[in-house]
Protein backbone atom coordinates (compact mmCIF):
# COMPACT_ATOMS: atom_id res chain seq x y z
CA UNK A 1 0.00 0.00 0.00
CA UNK A 2 1.12 3.36 -0.60
CA UNK A 3 1.93 5.96 1.84
CA UNK A 4 -0.35 8.59 0.47
CA UNK A 5 -3.35 5.74 0.52
CA UNK A 6 -2.48 4.96 4.02
CA UNK A 7 -2.77 8.82 4.87
CA UNK A 8 -6.13 9.20 3.66
CA UNK A 9 -7.33 6.21 4.38
CA UNK A 10 -6.66 7.50 8.30
CA UNK A 11 -7.23 11.07 7.44
CA UNK A 12 -3.80 12.17 8.86
CA UNK A 13 -1.18 14.49 7.00
CA UNK A 14 2.00 12.87 5.51
CA UNK A 15 4.25 14.80 7.66
CA UNK A 16 2.25 13.27 10.46
CA UNK A 17 2.87 9.66 9.04
CA UNK A 18 6.50 10.04 8.81
CA UNK A 19 6.53 11.72 12.06
CA UNK A 20 5.06 8.42 13.34
CA UNK A 21 7.57 6.19 11.50
CA UNK A 22 10.61 7.70 12.80
CA UNK A 23 8.99 7.64 16.32
CA UNK A 24 7.36 4.30 16.19
CA UNK A 25 9.04 3.02 13.60
CA UNK A 26 10.27 -1.03 14.51
CA UNK A 27 8.49 -0.76 17.88
CA UNK A 28 6.03 -3.61 18.54
CA UNK A 29 2.37 -2.90 19.75
CA UNK A 30 3.41 -3.00 23.13
CA UNK A 31 6.42 -1.33 23.15
CA UNK A 32 3.98 1.79 21.93
CA UNK A 33 1.95 0.83 23.94
CA UNK A 34 4.29 1.66 26.78
CA UNK A 35 5.76 4.66 25.51
CA UNK A 36 2.22 5.98 25.53
CA UNK A 37 1.53 4.94 28.76
CA UNK A 38 4.52 6.67 30.05
CA UNK A 39 4.09 9.79 27.86
CA UNK A 40 0.62 10.37 29.78
CA UNK A 41 2.67 10.01 33.26
CA UNK A 42 5.27 12.67 32.16
CA UNK A 43 2.38 14.67 31.32
CA UNK A 44 0.68 14.28 34.57
CA UNK A 45 3.98 14.55 36.45
CA UNK A 46 4.64 17.89 34.51
CA UNK A 47 1.28 19.18 35.68
CA UNK A 48 2.07 18.54 39.49
CA UNK A 49 5.27 20.26 39.53
CA UNK A 50 3.87 22.96 37.73
CA UNK A 51 0.79 23.62 39.87
CA UNK A 52 3.51 23.03 43.27
CA UNK A 53 5.50 25.65 41.65
CA UNK A 54 2.86 27.97 40.97
CA UNK A 55 1.24 27.57 44.57
CA UNK A 56 4.33 28.00 46.04
CA UNK A 57 4.87 31.33 43.63
CA UNK A 58 0.92 32.39 45.29
CA UNK A 59 2.06 31.92 48.67
CA UNK A 60 5.36 34.02 48.53
CA UNK A 61 3.44 36.39 46.85
CA UNK A 62 0.26 36.80 49.59
CA UNK A 63 3.78 37.00 52.05
CA UNK A 64 6.09 39.47 50.65
CA UNK A 65 8.30 36.90 50.51
CA UNK A 66 10.82 36.58 48.04
CA UNK A 67 10.97 32.73 46.58
CA UNK A 68 14.82 32.58 47.28
CA UNK A 69 14.14 33.27 50.59
CA UNK A 70 12.29 30.09 50.99
CA UNK A 71 14.12 27.18 48.53
CA UNK A 72 17.66 28.53 50.11
CA UNK A 73 19.64 26.31 51.27
CA UNK A 74 22.73 26.63 53.68
CA UNK A 75 26.08 25.71 52.70
CA UNK A 76 27.54 25.48 55.81
CA UNK A 77 29.16 22.75 58.10
CA UNK A 78 27.68 22.54 61.19
CA UNK A 79 29.36 20.59 63.96
CA UNK A 80 27.00 20.37 66.81
CA UNK A 81 29.14 17.90 68.70
CA UNK A 82 30.60 21.01 71.07
CA UNK A 83 26.80 22.53 71.53
CA UNK A 84 25.13 19.17 72.38
CA UNK A 85 28.07 18.52 75.14
CA UNK A 86 27.11 21.64 76.99
CA UNK A 87 23.58 21.29 76.71
CA UNK A 88 23.80 17.91 78.35
CA UNK A 89 26.14 19.47 81.14
CA UNK A 90 23.67 22.51 81.81
CA UNK A 91 21.08 19.95 81.90
CA UNK A 92 22.71 17.34 84.37
CA UNK A 93 23.65 20.68 86.45
CA UNK A 94 20.67 21.96 86.52
CA UNK A 95 17.44 19.42 86.50
CA UNK A 96 13.84 20.81 86.05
Amino acid sequence: MKVKDIIRKHGIAEQTFYRWKSKCGGMDVSDAKKLKSLEVENAKLKRLLADQMLSERRACGLLGVARSAVQYRSNRQFSDDKLRTRLKELAERYPR
